[in-house]
């Protein structure tokens, strides 16, 4: 059992309705996950996603602001507040998080195409990240070939392909009328 990272929206019911979606080709790897989740460990400039926007010209800062998601906060902390002051501590972070995520899907979007764009023109990626690998938890593979799609849409992506899933997801939510889009972690 592991930590997965799932793809939000303020359209999500309409979503999971739409015919055009399906969980394979719309969802993330744990992979993507681990590369979110090192920013609970690491400085920001040791950070992967970080490092593959200053090689791609691409600011992935968005990344980390769409992890700011205020589910938790309305399903686990609001309801068990000890005091009217808590509660409005929390009520108040929660208002700052949904201003973080607010109207952010064409910031995301542009994001998410110039990477596909811009990842081909650098097969060397890998060695380019070679210093931050573990070669136990971030296999160099998740990072080669990003052209091609090796996994069945959540297990045993490549960072291409999860960026693929990120855009079919976009597209979809975009034709759902989406304007705020998020990662759920469970």
């Amino acid at each position: 059992m592991g930590l997965d990272v799932l793809l939000a929206c303020d359209k999500r019911k309409e979503i999971y309705e739409d015919p055009n979606y399906t969980f394979n080709t719309s969802s993330l790897s744990r992979s993507f996950c681990h590369l979110l989740t090192e920013s609970w460990n690491l400085p920001k400039e040791e950070l992967k996603l970080i490092r593959i926007g200053k090689i791609c010209g691409v600011d992935t800062s968005i990344f980390f602001q769409m992890m700011e998601s205020p589910e938790e906060d309305y399903e686990y902390r609001l309801p068990n507040a000890d005091s009217e002051k808590e509660r409005q501590l929390i009520l108040r972070g929660i208002r700052e998080k949904e201003e973080i995520l607010a109207n952010n899907f064409a910031r995301v979007q542009q994001t998410i195409l110039s990477l596909l764009e811009k990842l081909p023109a650098i097969p060397d990626l890998p060695d380019l990240l070679k210093e931050s690998l573990d070669e136990q938890s971030d296999l160099p593979s998740y990072f080669a070939d990003v052209g091609s799609n090796p996994g069945d849409g959540y297990i045993g992506n490549n960072f291409g392909q999860d960026l693929r899933n990120f855009k079919n997801y976009l597209e979809i939510a975009s034709s759902n009328g989406a304007t705020s889009v998020w990662f759920s972690l469970g």
